[in-house]
């Protein structure tokens, strides 16, 4: 693994890329591991199917994965934790959950839209296989986390789950979106308050794992303002019944 990081950068663009993070054994590794849980339909403490449209997603749980397997080893590595502590600069909960995404040409859902996350979360997103524009290459406007690390000081009750449409009202101050191109094994990290999307596939098919580090004191922001927003939706409810 290659344990190069720029500090400044993720700092500066709130995106930053690591060729060549994994070598080739631990590619392959990977993928063979990829391939079990994407196609197993059988729910386990470490793994969980989830609703996709065409090709497959599937959720992983870190703290119950084999620890000698390849997807724990990269997705509990020091030299993630190294970055999720330099860049957080608090305490944080560590690569959970791990996302497989397997996306083909007619996949279609929401991330496929340029927004910014409802939970701020640094993602560690590995390339499986070589991707280009063609077959779905994520893409990210670098820089646009200031704007909105602002907006969600003034409006963070509207950063919701069930608003989604509102993490998709952007500026185009900081310019279109760009495609990150990449070799297997390609480490794209990343806050996702910067305005991102997935590609979308025309040709073959696109392969991705991504672990999820949170700051524990988002969680618990996030958590009390739903619970805040709980009432209102009631009320609401009610207003629309009696009108």
């Amino acid at each position: 693994m290659n344990n190069i990081f720029n500090l400044d950068e993720l700092n500066q663009q709130g995106v930053l890329v690591v060729d060549g993070y994994l070598n080739r054994k631990e590619i392959s590794a990977l993928n063979a591991e990829f391939e079990q849980f994407i196609h197993s339909d059988i729910e386990t403490a470490y793994l969980k199917k989830l609703d996709y449209s065409a090709g497959k997603g599937r959720k992983l749980f870190l703290r119950n994965l084999d620890a000698k397997s390849m997807s724990y080893r990269v997705f509990s590595s020091d030299f993630f934790k190294e970055v999720a502590d330099a860049y957080l600069l608090e305490e944080f909960d560590f690569n959970k959950e791990i996302f497989l995404v397997e996306d083909i040409s007619t996949s279609e859902h929401v991330a496929q839209q340029l927004h910014y996350d409802i939970a701020r979360t640094l993602k560690f997103f590995i390339y499986l296989e070589d991707t280009t524009v063609e077959n779905g290459a994520f893409c990210c406007v670098p820089g646009s986390q200031k704007w909105t690390s602002k907006m969600r000081e003034n409006h963070s009750y509207e950063i919701l789950p069930g608003n989604r449409e509102f993490t998709r009202k952007l500026t185009d101050e900081f310019g279109e979106a760009i495609p990150i191109e990449g070799k297997a094994g390609t480490l794209i990290i990343f806050d996702t308050d910067v305005f991102h999307k997935a590609g979308k596939v025309s040709k073959g098919r696109r392969r991705v794992m991504r672990g999820h580090t949170r700051t524990l004191r988002s969680i618990q922001e996030r958590k009390k303002l739903i619970q805040d927003q709980q009432p209102l939706s009631i009320l609401s409810r009610i207003k629309k019944y009696f009108n």
